[in-house]
């Protein structure tokens, strides 16, 4: 899901020859309230909040019009084994994944500015090994369990309707 208003610098950008690349940050957050800030670039403070740089990579985003919801898989770095001692222990499950798009320049000047946000929950390990962990994400609508109740349309609150 795709949150956040593009401001007048991401316009700017967008008709520019040469537009300044976004910064991808990720916000990890594990079952018990472990949180993990990342980034592939080096390591930066925005929104008093430091961001570690970290080995991932994000693939399989896509958006189309069919209502298909498409599953991201993100590749974490295992340093020392720490995702293997986790998963084991199952705290990534239940978590979700949000990365904030933010643009070079707002990052450069130290503004918060405006910024692009995608969140998903984590769904599933799907590869580990002792190098890398690729974990399966899903959008939080995505569920199994995920049910409406149906709505009823019965008098007073819909006066034009008579049951014959």
């Amino acid at each position: 899901m795709i949150r956040g208003t593009p401001g007048p610098e991401h316009l700017e950008q967008s008709l520019s020859l040469s537009p300044d690349p976004y910064v991808d940050l990720f916000e990890v957050r594990l079952n018990p309230g472990l949180i993990l800030r990342l980034t592939q670039h080096p390591t930066i403070v925005w929104n008093n909040l430091t961001w570690e740089n970290y080995p991932l990579e994000l693939t399989g985003i896509s958006t189309n019009t069919t209502g298909e919801s498409n599953r991201p898989q993100l590749k974490l770095a295992n340093l020392l084994s720490a995702l293997s001692v986790a998963i084991s222990s199952g705290i990534v499950y239940q978590g979700t994944v949000t990365r904030y798009r933010v643009l070079l320049q707002s990052l450069t000047n130290g503004e918060a500015g405006s910024y692009l946000r995608n969140f998903w929950d984590i769904n599933q390990v799907t590869t580990l090994t002792r190098d890398y962990a690729v974990i399966e994400l899903r959008s939080p609508m995505d569920r199994n369990d995920y049910k409406l109740p149906a709505r009823q349309f019965y008098p007073p609150e819909f006066p034009y309707v008579r049951i014959k």
